[in-house]
C-alpha cells in the first residue's frame, strides 16, 4: 500500500487575503483608468500587475509536499526543489517574532533550507511525518 503524501500550503486566510487584495487592487485600477478616459492611464496597470500578479500566484501555488521518499517544494505549478529525507541535516522548531508563530526550518546537507509556519495548512501532519525521519530540535 502506498502512503499518501502530505501537502503543506500557506494558511487559507492568507491565501484568501492576498487574492482579495489583488482583486481589489485590479478593480480600483480599472475604475481609475475608466474615470481618466485616457490610454496613458493604462500605464497604471503595468507596475501593480508586475508586482501583484506573481506575488498572488506564488502565494496560491506555494506548497511543500512530504512524499514517501522525498520532500518537494513547488511554486508556480512547477517543482522547485526535491530533497530526500536522508539529506536532512537539522530540523528546528522555533518561535519567530516576525512570523508571529512557530516555524519549522529544515536544513539540508547541501546548505539549502525549507521552512513552513505551524499555522500553515497540514503543518501538524507534516511535523508527524518529519518525526518519523528526523528529530526536531525546539529552540
Amino acid at each position: 500500500m502506498r502512503k499518501k503524501s502530505i501537502v503543506v500550503k500557506k494558511c487559507k486566510s492568507h491565501r484568501i487575503g492576498i487574492a482579495v487584495f489583488a482583486i481589489l487592487m485590479l478593480v480600483i485600477l480599472t475604475v481609475c483608468v475608466w474615470l481618466f478616459h485616457s490610454a496613458a492611464a493604462l500605464l497604471f496597470y503595468i507596475p501593480p500587475l508586475l508586482i501583484f500578479a506573481p506575488l498572488t500566484l506564488y502565494f496560491l501555488t506555494w506548497n511543500i509536499r512530504f512524499e514517501e521518499n522525498a520532500i518537494v517544494k513547488r511554486a508556480f505549478f512547477v517543482e522547485i526543489s526535491r530533497f530526500s529525507y536522508s539529506a536532512l541535516q537539522e530540523v528546528v522548531k522555533r518561535y519567530y517574532v516576525s512570523e508571529r508563530n512557530f516555524t519549522i526550518r529544515m536544513q539540508f546537507k547541501n546548505g539549502k533550507t525549507l521552512q513552513f509556519r505551524m499555522d500553515d495548512e497540514n503543518a501538524e501532519k507534516a511535523v508527524k511525518t518529519l518525526l518519523t525521519h528526523h528529530s526536531i530540535k525546539t529552540i
